[in-house]
């Protein structure tokens, strides 16, 4: 696609923010049966896929780009609904490790696929699709590039 103007840029940008928006939309309402959301299955996504490591709150909210005080109170939140639990770092005493509890687990088997962004990315062929995942990681690897050089 030629870049011709800003606003065409911009109107891109827009589009994509209000798709995700939609998307995300759509599976808060399919996780609200699990009484969970979108934010927690994505921490229950990261600290699962770590496979036994147990992972930081700061290293969750660099997963998920979100600031360490807003995983904090999401991490004090699951914690309380005991979907995982806190260790204090053997070998520094001011780091706490998360992981998550049976319960958590659970939880996470019956969420992690979904049938709303199944049906979702469904409109897209699987060529489609490819091509729309390397154009994503593209817009990724601009947007970290811009975020480590600022």
């Amino acid at each position: 696609m030629k870049q011709e103007t800003t606003d065409e840029i911009f109107y891109l940008w827009v589009l994509l923010r209000r798709s995700s928006n939609a998307i995300l939309r759509a599976r808060a309402i399919e996780l609200q049966k699990y009484k969970s959301s979108p934010i927690q299955a994505a921490v229950l996504r990261a600290i699962i896929e770590r496979k036994g490591k147990w992972m930081t709150a700061g290293e969750i909210a660099e997963y998920l780009f979100r600031k360490n005080q807003t995983v904090s109170g999401l991490l004090n939140r699951m914690e309380a609904n005991g979907l995982i639990k806190r260790k204090t770092d053997k070998d520094d005493n001011r780091i706490r490790r998360v992981m998550p509890t049976n319960k958590g687990k659970k939880l996470y088997e019956k969420i992690r696929h979904s049938e709303a962004i199944t049906t979702i990315m469904s409109a897209l062929s699987v060529e489609e699709c490819e091509k729309f995942e390397k154009t994503l990681l593209l817009i990724k690897s601009k947007a970290l590039e811009k975020i480590e050089n600022s």
